[in-house]
């Protein structure tokens, strides 16, 4: 069976759904599992000014959004890395003591926190 061009171009906007669909389940296989961890089993990077960074989860949720979490202890004055600037969204959460974040420029304090 030979198709013409015009036959072929009738066809593409009804292939176009199942490749939509093939994407989804391509992006959906690279999603994170499900998973539960113990908190000994993160494993601990220290850095040279004493912070201590344990990695939580790092990969893409099922609706293909990036995540990282992780969680740093800083030692007082201390700083997790040189400041530098996301293009992503970054939440900060302070269980004890005093952080300051420069956002913009501008340095914000974080209350302390017992």
């Amino acid at each position: 069976m030979s198709l013409t061009r015009r036959e072929l171009c009738l066809m593409l906007p009804a292939l176009l759904p199942a490749v939509a669909i093939a994407e989804d389940l391509s992006a959906q296989d690279a999603s994170l599992p499900s998973a539960t961890w113990t908190y000994e089993q993160l494993p601990v990077d220290t850095s040279p000014g004493g912070a201590e960074t344990r990695p939580v989860v790092k990969g893409k949720l099922a609706t293909g959004e990036l995540l990282e979490v992780h969680e740093t202890v800083l030692p007082p004055g201390g700083m997790p890395h040189p400041g530098h600037h996301h293009v992503h969204s970054e939440m900060w959460l302070v269980r004890e003591g005093t952080v300051e974040l420069n956002i913009n420029a501008h340095a914000i304090g974080l209350g302390r926190v017992v």
